[in-house]
C-alpha cells in the first residue's frame, strides 16, 4: 500500500483542519491518521510578537 504524508505547518488548527479536508475532497480519497502538532504557548506569543514588531 502506498501511503503519503501531509505536513501543514501552521499557527491555526482550523486552518489546517479545512486544508486536510480540502485535500481529501480534492483527491476522493480518506484521510487517516492525522497528527497535529499544536505549538507551545511560548511560540504562539513568539509568532505575535513577530508580526507585531515588524
Amino acid at each position: 500500500m502506498n501511503n503519503k504524508y501531509y505536513v501543514f505547518q501552521t499557527e491555526n488548527i482550523t486552518e489546517a483542519i479545512l486544508e486536510i479536508g480540502l485535500l481529501a475532497k480534492n483527491q476522493n480519497r480518506i484521510i487517516q491518521d492525522i497528527k497535529i502538532d499544536l505549538p507551545t504557548l511560548e511560540q504562539q506569543f513568539m509568532a505575535i510578537a513577530k508580526e507585531k514588531t515588524v
